[in-house]
Protein backbone atom coordinates (compact mmCIF):
# COMPACT_ATOMS: atom_id res chain seq x y z
CA UNK A 1 0.00 0.00 0.00
CA UNK A 2 2.75 2.43 0.94
CA UNK A 3 4.65 1.63 -2.27
CA UNK A 4 1.55 2.42 -4.34
CA UNK A 5 1.15 5.79 -2.59
CA UNK A 6 4.82 6.57 -3.15
CA UNK A 7 4.50 5.61 -6.83
CA UNK A 8 1.45 7.78 -7.51
CA UNK A 9 2.78 10.70 -5.48
CA UNK A 10 5.91 10.72 -7.67
CA UNK A 11 3.86 10.42 -10.87
CA UNK A 12 1.71 13.39 -9.86
CA UNK A 13 4.75 15.36 -8.73
CA UNK A 14 6.49 14.63 -12.05
CA UNK A 15 3.40 15.87 -13.89
CA UNK A 16 3.45 19.13 -11.94
CA UNK A 17 7.18 19.72 -12.64
CA UNK A 18 6.75 18.93 -16.33
CA UNK A 19 3.68 21.19 -16.61
CA UNK A 20 5.65 24.01 -14.96
CA UNK A 21 8.50 23.36 -17.42
CA UNK A 22 6.03 23.76 -20.27
CA UNK A 23 4.71 27.03 -18.84
CA UNK A 24 8.19 28.53 -18.46
CA UNK A 25 9.11 27.36 -21.96
CA UNK A 26 6.00 29.13 -23.23
CA UNK A 27 7.03 32.30 -21.40
CA UNK A 28 10.56 32.08 -22.77
CA UNK A 29 9.41 31.63 -26.36
CA UNK A 30 6.50 34.09 -26.38
CA UNK A 31 7.89 37.05 -24.47
CA UNK A 32 10.71 39.47 -25.17
CA UNK A 33 12.91 39.69 -22.14
CA UNK A 34 16.48 39.88 -20.99
CA UNK A 35 15.58 36.86 -18.83
CA UNK A 36 14.79 34.67 -21.84
CA UNK A 37 17.85 32.43 -21.36
CA UNK A 38 17.09 32.07 -17.66
CA UNK A 39 13.52 31.05 -18.45
CA UNK A 40 14.83 28.46 -20.92
CA UNK A 41 17.33 27.07 -18.41
CA UNK A 42 14.63 26.99 -15.74
CA UNK A 43 12.28 25.15 -18.09
CA UNK A 44 14.84 22.49 -19.00
CA UNK A 45 15.80 22.09 -15.35
CA UNK A 46 12.17 21.56 -14.29
CA UNK A 47 11.76 19.03 -17.11
CA UNK A 48 14.77 17.05 -15.88
CA UNK A 49 13.50 17.27 -12.31
CA UNK A 50 10.17 15.83 -13.44
CA UNK A 51 11.98 13.05 -15.30
CA UNK A 52 13.96 12.30 -12.14
CA UNK A 53 10.67 11.79 -10.29
CA UNK A 54 9.55 9.33 -12.96
CA UNK A 55 12.85 7.47 -12.53
CA UNK A 56 12.23 7.49 -8.78
CA UNK A 57 8.96 5.59 -9.34
CA UNK A 58 11.09 2.72 -10.66
CA UNK A 59 13.91 2.86 -8.10
CA UNK A 60 11.74 3.50 -5.04
CA UNK A 61 14.09 6.10 -3.53
CA UNK A 62 15.46 9.49 -4.51
CA UNK A 63 19.03 8.70 -3.46
CA UNK A 64 19.59 5.33 -5.16
CA UNK A 65 21.22 4.93 -7.61
CA UNK A 66 23.79 7.60 -6.97
CA UNK A 67 23.32 9.01 -10.49
CA UNK A 68 19.67 9.79 -9.65
CA UNK A 69 20.78 11.57 -6.49
CA UNK A 70 23.29 13.61 -8.52
CA UNK A 71 20.65 14.49 -11.14
CA UNK A 72 18.32 15.74 -8.42
CA UNK A 73 21.15 17.66 -6.70
CA UNK A 74 22.18 19.39 -9.93
CA UNK A 75 18.54 20.25 -10.67
CA UNK A 76 18.11 21.78 -7.20
CA UNK A 77 21.27 23.88 -7.72
CA UNK A 78 20.03 25.12 -11.11
CA UNK A 79 16.58 25.88 -9.68
CA UNK A 80 18.16 27.88 -6.85
CA UNK A 81 20.39 29.77 -9.29
CA UNK A 82 17.45 30.62 -11.57
CA UNK A 83 15.33 31.76 -8.62
CA UNK A 84 18.23 33.96 -7.50
CA UNK A 85 18.31 35.59 -10.96
CA UNK A 86 14.52 36.00 -10.95
CA UNK A 87 14.52 37.65 -7.53
CA UNK A 88 17.44 39.89 -8.49
CA UNK A 89 15.50 41.02 -11.58
CA UNK A 90 12.11 41.05 -9.89
CA UNK A 91 10.58 43.89 -11.94
CA UNK A 92 11.53 42.28 -15.26
CA UNK A 93 10.29 38.90 -14.05
CA UNK A 94 6.94 40.37 -13.01
CA UNK A 95 6.61 42.06 -16.40
CA UNK A 96 7.17 38.77 -18.20
CA UNK A 97 4.89 36.78 -15.90
CA UNK A 98 2.09 39.35 -16.30
CA UNK A 99 2.50 39.48 -20.08
CA UNK A 100 3.29 43.17 -20.24
CA UNK A 101 5.45 44.16 -23.21
CA UNK A 102 7.50 47.36 -22.94
CA UNK A 103 7.52 48.11 -26.66
CA UNK A 104 3.75 48.29 -27.18
CA UNK A 105 2.49 51.78 -28.07
CA UNK A 106 0.84 53.43 -25.11
CA UNK A 107 -2.80 54.48 -25.44
CA UNK A 108 -3.43 58.20 -25.20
Amino acid sequence: MLEACHFWFNVIEAGIWIAMAGWFLFLALRRRSSLKKTFLVFSVTLLFFGISDLIETQTGTWYKPFSLFMLKAVCVLFIAACLFVFFRNRAECERVMNGKEDNKPKAK
